[in-house]
Formats: C-alpha cells, structure tokens, sequence
C-alpha cells in the first residue's frame, strides 16, 4: 500500500468516527432473528430515580434505565481497585482498551502559545520570582499535565504513541489526539484505576 494510500484510509476511519448520517444497517430490510452489534459513546445530562438521560457521540439523546445502564455499560471515570503498575504495564492496558472509553492522565509538550500563556500567568503571580522561575522550568521539562477522556482510534506501540478520540471534543471539530506512551501517569480503565509504582 502507497503512503498517499494509507494516508487516505487514516482519513477515512477519522471521518467513521464523526459520521451521524452513515447507514450500518439497513432497517428496512432487516429481518426477524438477526443479530446487531454497535459501539456508541454516551455522557450523562440527567439522572432521576430510575433512568438516566444521555446524549452519544453523534447528537442523540436517549433515556435509559438504570438496570441497562448497570448491565451493559463502563463509566470511564469510575473504579472499585486500584493497581500500581510499571509504565511499561499501564501502556499495555491502553493499548487492549480498544473501543472501551477510559479516563488517561498524562503530559503534553507544550506549543508556543501555551507557553507564553503560562509564563505570563506565573510572572504575573505573588510568588517569589525564585519559586515562579523554578515552577516554569519544571512546565518545560516535564510538559503540562492533561487528563482526557476518549477511546483508542489507533495503537502503534512501535511509533511510542496511541491516537485517541477525545470524547470532551465538540462534534465536528477535530477530536483526534495522541498520547505519548512515556508520559502516561495514570489510567482509569474497565473499573480499575492503574498507577505507577
């Protein structure tokens, strides 16, 4: 396969991710007995007593029941255990997510723009200017923090990195974003948070 090839393929599974008007299956000619299979992203707009209203990822808003939602959902924020792991091991869990939706903390380089944010930001603070010169050269080298919410698009653990689509993303905009898999922190995934040691 070309480079332009694949390059437009990556194209095409960004676009299935945003698309609301494809059609997977054809209602009006599906049949008794068959099997159905989807994958949709849900956040919480209301709670009550036995239902839970929901938007998903293309728009649609539903309501769901409480006994459903327990059954047949994963919270991407929520856990009962927590496990320190290598950073070696937490990247190995990313990578099975697959089309689980998870909560990743790690740090991202920072731009220009955000750098200059920041810098002003602690120029213009009370802090001694020892602790505030100290504070940014410590933003500089480790990278910002950033906590995301999203599901894997794409693992390439040979390149260092996993692409995810960032669920907080409004629709239509970009939502793609990489995690650089040396900076991972910590990882809320399938009811368990994982920590390094």
């Amino acid at each position: 396969m070309s480079r332009r090839n694949s390059h437009n393929s990556n194209d095409e599974k960004k676009n299935e991710v945003s698309a609301p008007n494809r059609i997977n299956c054809d209602s009006a000619t599906l049949k008794v007995g068959e099997w159905l299979s989807g994958t949709v992203y849900y956040k919480v707009l209301e709670s009550g007593p036995t239902f839970y209203k929901l938007v998903d990822n293309f728009g649609q808003e539903l309501s769901v029941n409480n006994d459903i939602l327990s059954r047949e959902m994963i919270s991407s924020t929520q856990y009962d255990t927590e496990v320190k792991v290598t950073r070696s091991e937490m990247v190995q869990k990313l990578m099975e997510a697959k089309d689980t939706c998870f909560t990743v903390t790690f740090r991202k380089q920072l731009n220009g723009k955000r750098l200059l944010e920041l810098v002003d930001t602690y120029l213009e603070d009370d802090e001694p200017p020892s602790k505030r010169i100290k504070t940014c050269n410590n933003i500089l080298k480790d990278g910002e923090e950033r906590v995301m919410t999203g599901f894997i698009a794409v693992a390439e653990p040979c390149m260092g990195r996993t692409s995810v689509v960032d669920l907080n993303v409004p629709q239509g905009q970009h939502a793609l974003r990489l995690v650089d898999h040396r900076t991972v922190e910590e990882l809320i995934l399938k009811r368990v948070k994982y920590v390094l040691k």
